[in-house]
């Protein structure tokens, strides 16, 4: 056998992602081994040599990296662990068959891990209250939306979706 393997786009896909993992179909189409790498969003491809050496390209060893044994020409799933929540990533990967042909070209995926955390205010929020405006001032742990609302006083207690669509309020926005 003097063929190398080949991951393709359609043998190499995404199946489910969690907070801090990935689950990855991946097919060789032979037996052998599938070395991948992941890399930050953006990231310059690796040669393949790198790729099996767990390298980005500049040749600088990465600690997100590990080696798949492929025991068969059907879809394997592969488990990707320790990433970090709502975090994009690229993966690279190349096949190498049992007799130690390497894929000569990378094949890649694009990742985003789901975020199930609520974000939390950062800093410590302030209303600054002057004739006929406020400003507010607040930050988030982590990227998103702060929405406000203002009622008239007395106003009964409002559900975070009436607020965020500024549902009976004078004035709201994000």
């Amino acid at each position: 056998d003097q063929t190398s393997p080949v991951i393709t786009k359609t043998a190499i896909s995404l199946t489910s992602t969690t907070e801090i993992s990935a689950t990855l179909s991946v097919a060789l189409g032979e037996k052998g081994k599938m070395y991948y790498v992941v890399l930050p969003d953006a990231s310059a491809t690796p040669t393949a040599v790198q790729v099996k050496a767990g390298q980005n390209a500049s040749g600088s060893a990465i600690t997100t990296k590990g080696t798949i044994v492929i025991s068969g020409t059907g879809a394997q799933a592969c488990v990707i662990s320790g990433l970090k929540r709502y975090t994009e990533y690229e993966i690279f990967a190349v096949g190498e068959d049992s007799v130690g042909n390497v894929q000569t070209t990378v094949s890649g995926i694009h990742i985003l891990t789901i975020d199930k955390t609520p974000p939390k205010f950062s800093t410590p929020s302030s209303i600054v209250m002057a004739t006929g405006s406020a400003v507010l001032k607040a930050g988030l742990d982590e990227p998103g939306t702060i929405f406000y609302a203002v009622y008239t006083n007395g106003t009964s207690s409002k559900l975070v979706a009436d607020v965020s669509a500024g549902t009976g309020s004078v004035t709201s926005g994000s």
